[in-house]
């Protein structure tokens, strides 16, 4: 088993979203999964779901999408080495596409990057897919962290209280 097989990997061939956000449709060709859960990690938490490339890219957006328009959110991409390499600021939670634009980051294939959401309401919401359970969190470096609205300059990850997490998707050169 590779060093990197725990993290969650897009598939191969890779089509990444490049010239559009998410959207209900997009979405609702997904898993069975997918849903519109209220944000259980608690007001001002965030969830870090990590990601490995499968080659090399240049990435110029992350996008998420807000279910409902209850409070702030912050959004935002780190490296492998859990530093925050852009952050979209706390900004109004609207439903619809969440965009973090890039300064034109290049990924490496093969290592871990985090993608992160933060919530400053309990009630707000964002589309999420169910994980198969703890034990399934726990082998995919899914994490949270509290008080971490605005994003923080270096992750502190801790185990999440949900088996629910967000749906990213990049905007790729």
């Amino acid at each position: 088993m590779s060093m990197d097989a725990k993290y969650a990997r897009l598939p191969d061939p890779w089509y990444p979203l490049t010239q559009w956000g998410l959207t209900s449709k997009f979405i609702s060709g997904w898993a069975s999964g997918i849903t519109t859960a209220t944000w259980a990690e608690g007001a001002n938490d965030a969830l870090y779901v990590p990601v490995v490339f499968p080659c090399d890219a240049t990435l110029y957006a992350l996008y998420a999408l807000g279910g409902n328009a209850t409070g702030n959110y912050d959004l935002g991409l780190y490296d492998h080495e859990m530093r925050l390499i852009a952050s979209k600021g706390t900004t109004a939670l609207a439903a619809g596409t969440l965009t973090l634009t890039l300064p034109e980051f290049r990924v490496i294939a093969g290592r871990p990057y985090w993608c992160a959401l933060a919530l400053s309401s309990g009630s707000g919401s964002v589309w999420r897919v169910a994980t198969g359970g703890a034990a399934h969190i726990l082998g995919t470096q899914i994490a949270t962290e509290a008080s971490a609205v605005p994003l923080p300059s270096v992750m502190t990850p801790a185990k999440p209280a949900s088996t629910l997490f967000p749906i990213f998707a990049f905007g790729v050169r």
